[in-house]
């Protein structure tokens, strides 16, 4: 029991210092939230319930700019009607066996309808991951088997794998030697009542805890999950009471459950920064103005008034009154002058709108809005400009694409495959990729992965538009090009469906049938001049006039 306490103490001191390091990191990540995520906005402040968050958002140019970052995000790397990866053997020609092949079909059938379940809740959390990357620069994603412990009880046969967004507030990270995430404090609250569900029956449940749950049910405590590496490449896991320093349940993972990643890294940081924390001066910027300017309109169509010092206006010393069809009695001198005259301040909204707009663009700049709008605004464009804007995308979104599959999707599809293996869920493997103890490799056909490689058509493309001339002189030239493979090419890197495009053996089979049946043809065609050709061989034959032999 000594042995625990210290180990508890210990944890619990280790998380004490993690909260201390990003004391900076929290500083930001709450004006950033404040500005564009008030939802999230909860690292250095503690909200009511109820309580109004938009009081500091005057502009929601950063705020929309979010959401459509996360929809672009989505649709780039994790889209919902369309698979983005494919499992395949480590070993090239295991690939080649047709047992293997559909196994890893399988596989990927069965994790792609795992994450289609409105159970799992996967695509509503990847959502929110996305958004937090582009406010934080930090998303996490956390991924457990209803067959384990979960902090809600939940168990359920039909949804093996479970997907819960972990706000940025109450996860603290560290990193290995390499860089990666390997240690990480869950901070979290529950009710009393909720806590004695879930641990009230195990004997050494803390009493203090037990009578709270009697006397103050719905008052909430805060709880740590901490997930370290045990040394041996797994990770273990323990739940503790941080107001009672005891630990409450133990657990044992053998991948990391919580997939943290960031948008980009500092070498000298752990945690990230996203778009908002680059473009924060701008953000802020663009709310002092909106601010600005709906005073200097306020200003403008409800100004101030200026008045006669010594004169009385208005009927027996009254207020001025501005309701529309009134009359203020003296407000006019003998000779007809207004003696009330409003406050012309010289303020030029127009030109603080100016600077808004430059203001605005850089912040959608930051969150790739603009590279989504080129096709809106530029319908006409021709199929190659389209192919070639598509590649320019591509390559500006390459290091947010590879820092997210490395951190994000390789991890989390591992995680599942592990998960799944274990439960029991996926189909017995082929007995020659046990004795390559099932090594697999994670292809990725998102859109994004696609638009990185729309280089290898527009290569084609400006080889056959060099050499049209040429073409034109000697049209055998098109034969140095394999117009087979051309467009298998582009089938796969502009996403036609497989099932669409026959395999080579299919469309053998096809030329085959076809060939036969231009023989066929032909054959038929050709009758009526075999049949022309036997009969006059025949009566020529019959004609002929007869020798006859010697000795007859």
């Amino acid at each position: 029991m000594k042995e625990d306490a210290g180990k508890i103490e210990l944890l619990l001191r280790r998380l004490e210092v993690l909260e201390g390091q990003r004391k900076t990191f929290e500083t930001h990540w709450q004006w950033v939230g404040e500005l564009i995520w008030p939802q999230m906005a909860d690292f250095q402040y503690k909200w009511h319930p109820g309580e109004r968050r938009t009081r500091r958002q005057y502009d929601m140019t950063a705020a929309l700019a979010l959401e459509k970052f996360s929809a672009a995000l989505e649709s780039l790397l994790t889209p919902r009607a369309q698979k983005w990866h494919t499992l395949k053997a480590s070993d090239d020609v295991l690939n080649r066996d047709p047992a293997v092949q559909r196994w890893f079909d399988d596989v990927t059938k069965i994790l792609f309808d795992l994450r289609q379940s409105p159970k799992a809740g996967f695509y509503g959390a990847m959502q929110i991951k996305y958004k937090s990357l582009g406010a934080f620069g930090n998303g996490c994603l956390f991924v457990e088997g209803n067959r384990q412990a979960r902090i809600r009880g939940e168990r359920s046969l039909d949804r093996p794998i479970s997907y819960r967004h972990v706000p940025l507030s109450q996860v603290f990270v560290s990193d290995d030697a390499n860089g990666q995430i390997d240690l990480v404090y869950d901070k979290y609250e529950l009710t009393n009542r909720q806590a004695f569900e879930l641990w009230g029956h195990k004997p050494d449940f803390p009493e203090e805890l037990a009578r709270d749950h009697e006397t103050k049910p719905f008052e909430k405590t805060e709880f740590v999950r901490c997930v370290a590496p045990d040394g041996m490449g797994d990770w273990d896991a323990v739940e503790i009471s941080r107001r009672y320093k005891q630990a409450l349940a133990f657990g044992h993972y053998k991948e990391m459950p919580y997939i943290f990643s960031r948008f980009t890294v500092n070498p000298s940081e752990v945690y990230g920064r996203g778009p908002a924390m680059m473009m924060l001066p701008d953000i802020s910027s663009l709310q002092e103005m909106e601010r600005s300017i709906l005073r200097t309109a306020h200003r403008i169509a409800d100004p101030p008034l200026l008045a006669a010092d010594d004169d009385v206006i208005g009927t027996g010393g009254k207020r001025v009154t501005l309701r529309p069809g009134s009359i203020n009695y003296g407000g006019l001198d003998a000779q007809g002058n207004p003696r009330l005259q409003p406050l012309v301040t010289g303020g030029n909204p127009g030109l603080t709108e100016q600077m808004m707009d430059r203001k605005r663009a850089n912040i959608n700049d930051a969150f790739f809005v603009a590279l989504f709008q080129v096709l809106v605004e530029t319908p006409n464009m021709t199929a190659t400009e389209a192919l070639l804007r598509a590649q320019e995308k591509g390559q500006l979104l390459a290091p947010t694409v590879g820092r997210q599959q490395q951190e994000s999707l390789g991890p989390l599809i591992e995680r599942e495959v592990g998960l799944l293996a274990r439960m029991g869920v996926l189909p017995p493997p082929p007995d020659v990729l046990l004795e390559a103890e099932g090594e697999y490799k994670i292809e990725y056909v998102s859109p994004a992965t696609r638009m990185q490689r729309l280089e290898e058509i527009l290569g084609v493309t400006r080889s056959i538009e060099v050499m049209a001339p040429f073409i034109q002189l000697d049209p055998s030239l098109l034969e140095v090009m394999n117009a087979e493979e051309v467009f298998r090419l582009a089938a796969e890197v502009t996403g036609v469906p497989s099932k669409l495009v026959r395999t080579p053996e299919e469309l053998a089979r096809v030329r085959q049938a076809r060939q036969a049946a231009a023989d066929e043809q032909r054959m038929i065609e050709a009758l009526p001049q075999i049949a022309k050709a036997a009969k006059d061989a025949s009566q020529a034959a019959d004609t002929a006039p007869r020798q006859i032999g010697p000795g007859r």
